[in-house]
């Protein structure tokens, strides 16, 4: 792999630095198991990834089987709140990528990126949501793939 990978706890979330190149869909693969191996250790739900100087050299279509690769083989759920700082490079397929992905939120500002991981959301309107997405995945369906749960307005922690 020819990146360089480093962790440490702040807070109540997984601060990770990547710096390197990811060439291919098994260093992809690796990097992800590593990233979600060491949350698990670590016994936290939060991740802050700081990819600035990390650069994916894969297409949408790679990245996008790497993702379904990770849920389906190492049981990988993206229930945990993670926290994405990418490179300019990248930031346009992290943006799209992940645009639809509920807990996921991709950031230019490392500071910006620590404020939205120690907001919390309204769990009311969360419900309210999922039950919005799942009657227009029986209706229309295009409606529920349109939305992002970053609509929510999160409520600051106290």
């Amino acid at each position: 792999m020819s990146i360089n990978y480093r962790s440490e706890i702040e807070d109540d979330y997984l601060h990770i630095v990547v710096e390197g190149s990811l060439c291919s869909l098994d260093e992809v693969l690796h990097y992800v198991r590593n990233m979600y191996g060491g949350l698990a250790q670590a016994g936290l739900s939060k991740l802050l990834v700081d990819e600035t100087k990390c650069h994916l050299h894969i297409g949408i279509d790679g990245f996008a089987r790497v993702v379904r690769e990770i849920q389906e083989t190492a049981g990988v759920e993206f229930k945990h709140k993670k926290a994405i700082v990418s490179s300019d490079m990248n930031n346009p397929l992290f943006l799209h990528i992940f645009d639809s992905v509920d807990r996921v939120r991709i950031f230019a500002d490392k500071e910006e990126a620590r404020k939205w991981l120690a907001e919390t959301w309204a769990v009311p309107f969360l419900r309210k949501r999922e039950a919005h997405d799942a009657e227009n995945e029986k209706g229309r369906g295009a409606c529920a793939s349109a939305h992002s749960i970053r609509t929510a307005t999160p409520v600051a922690r106290v």
